[in-house]
């Protein structure tokens, strides 16, 4: 029996890598081929370890950019829930037609010296029968409104109605089928001048019997844009 084990792990050397190399060491150049052959192998498991911690960081990464995509979505679902009921309830009180948030963007944090450069609708809610702007009230240039500027700029509400306005902001209340527009700044933490603005819309126009009078209808909004100035984000240049 002894003897058997000992030929079979004789012929285990004769055979397999350990016989090819013992083979290879006979040879004028097999250390030479036997050395790379070897640095061979230690290359492809290398390559492949290589491979492996790169598909590890990037199935790291891949679930990193999904955790931080599912946390925006959530603290942004959060944000509308906590500004849509203010947009409904001011939308029912006050008899409007469309009620909606702009935020400037693109530009730096302020209003003066070099601006914003846009403002984009990101909450809106609309009246039965009253058409949705929001996607095309994104990126509008701020010259549009340039005349607000100075108003907002002193914490002040706008009260603009299409015959009185100039171009380019005439022709874009009419485009959105707006008769009057009333708009207050948004001011966030942080920010010395306005970030945003809430805007109410009528289609129609104001007289003397209107439930939604001027003044009702400002303070309204001022006090909505204060809450809203609390749960909004900032905006992202």
């Amino acid at each position: 029996m002894p003897e058997n084990k000992e030929s079979g792990r004789r012929d285990e050397r004769q055979t397999g890598l350990f016989g090819l190399a013992e083979r290879l060491m006979r040879l004028p150049t097999g250390k030479a081929v036997l050395l790379m052959l070897v640095g061979t192998v230690c290359a492809v498991v290398w390559s492949e370890r290589v491979k492996m911690l790169d598909g590890v960081a990037e199935w790291a990464k891949t679930v990193s950019e999904r955790r931080q995509h599912e946390t925006a979505l959530s603290d942004e679902l959060q944000r509308q829930n906590a500004v849509t009921p203010i947009l409904k309830a001011i939308l029912k009180e006050r008899t409007a037609s469309r009620v909606s948030v702009k935020q400037f963007h693109n530009g730096t944090s302020s209003l003066r010296g070099i601006p914003f450069l846009f403002a984009s609708t990101t909450y809106e809610v609309v009246a039965p029968g009253v058409s949705s702007e929001q996607l095309r009230q994104q990126r509008v240039p701020v010259q549009t409104i340039i005349d607000w500027i100075p108003r907002f700029l002193a914490g002040e509400c706008v009260v603009q109605k299409v015959e009185d306005a100039k171009p380019p902001l005439s022709d874009a209340l009419q485009d959105y089928g707006i008769h009057t527009a009333l708009a207050c700044p948004i001011f966030l933490e942080g920010f010395r001048e306005p970030a945003a603005f809430v805007t109410m819309d009528f289609t129609r126009g104001w007289d003397a019997g209107d439930a939604a009078t001027i003044e009702q209808s400002e303070r309204r909004l001022k006090d909505a844009a204060f809450i809203i100035g609390a749960n909004i984000q900032a905006p992202k240049y």
